[in-house]
């Protein structure tokens, strides 16, 4: 039977019962105003995380190159999230021309556009040190939508050795002292993105063992042994702007039908865009974690179907 998608905030405090005192980030508004991640919360600044790697890079004013195009343009500093202004120039005529008006926006910055495998990858840290990690594939959309996914597949026996070593050696060189829940979000051995808080683990059949973890973990005490090899998939139902202006409600007793019929396991109903931000390529209106890509895809198209009519 498919159930609901559980908060993060909900299984910490509500299902685990974890200590009111006991301040576990969920979300990185949380995560930057923490009074104890004061020291770290450079990390969201994505212009010093590109810096910190020797990537070319530069704020919107300073020209990139033109031979380091494609280049991606996106906030500095983004809580929001989901792509949000992401944007990709593929040539120096096009940056230059700027026909979408992007470059006049304020707080953007540009970067060397990355090819390769892309990873959302959580770790558990004590000082600096690598205890646990688990990681997220995730399978972009046709070109030109910047920020959607196909669908994130989680990847079973990832280990500390998955991690690509210059990762490793950042995470080392910068994050020594810092102890708790961080998201990286990955490019072949490039880092785009990084949270003081965990990503995406509540979606695996053992949260509720992870959860216990972290609760062990912010409250300073050993952790025991975890495992992550699983496999589920993240299949995210999106709508172009045109086709949520157009979509007609479906009940959730009707969402939960068609979840059922194809074997969902669970199913997170997103706020509209007048609450989140969502990339400039569309509106996340659900996601469904399923444990077989063929069925969660036949799903995803139904649904579309029942909106759209």
């Amino acid at each position: 039977m498919t159930s609901n998608y559980v908060l993060k905030n909900e299984l910490l405090y509500k299902i685990l019962r974890c200590p009111k005192t006991l301040r576990i980030p969920t979300n990185d508004f949380q995560a930057y105003s923490h009074p104890e991640f004061r020291s770290h919360r450079w990390v969201y600044n994505k212009l010093q995380i590109a810096e910190s790697q020797q990537i070319a890079c530069g704020p919107i004013g300073v020209r990139p190159s033109p031979d380091v195009f494609p280049v991606i343009v996106k906030p500095i500093i983004n809580l929001f999230g989901m792509g949000f202004h992401a944007y990709k120039f593929d040539t120096w005529d096009e940056y230059r021309r700027d026909s979408r008006g992007v470059l006049s926006l304020p707080g953007l910055f540009w970067s060397r556009f990355f090819h390769g495998r892309h990873l959302s990858i959580d770790l558990f840290l004590r000082d600096g040190r690598i205890i646990w990690t688990a990681a997220f594939r995730g399978q972009q959309c046709p070109e030109g939508n910047i920020g959607r996914f196909d669908h994130w597949m989680s990847l079973s026996g990832f280990r500390r050795q998955s991690i690509a070593r210059s990762v490793r050696r950042w995470i080392r060189r910068h994050l020594k002292t810092y102890t708790g829940c961080l998201n990286l979000e990955t490019i072949g051995d490039h880092i785009i993105e990084c949270h003081l808080r965990m990503g995406d683990i509540n979606q695996l059949p053992n949260a509720r063992r992870i959860f216990r973890q972290i609760i062990r973990l912010y409250s300073g005490r050993c952790l025991s042994s975890l495992s992550s090899d699983v496999r589920v998939y993240l299949i995210p139902v999106f709508l172009s702007f045109d086709e949520y202006q157009r979509a007609r409600p479906v009940s959730q007793e009707d969402l939960f039908r068609i979840c059922n019929r194809w074997l969902i396991r669970t199913v997170q109903i997103d706020p509209g865009p007048s609450k989140v931000t969502y990339p400039t390529s569309g509106i996340r209106v659900f996601l469904l974690t399923c444990d077989n890509l063929h069925r969660g895809r036949r799903c995803r198209a139904e649904i579309r179907r029942n909106l759209l009519g």
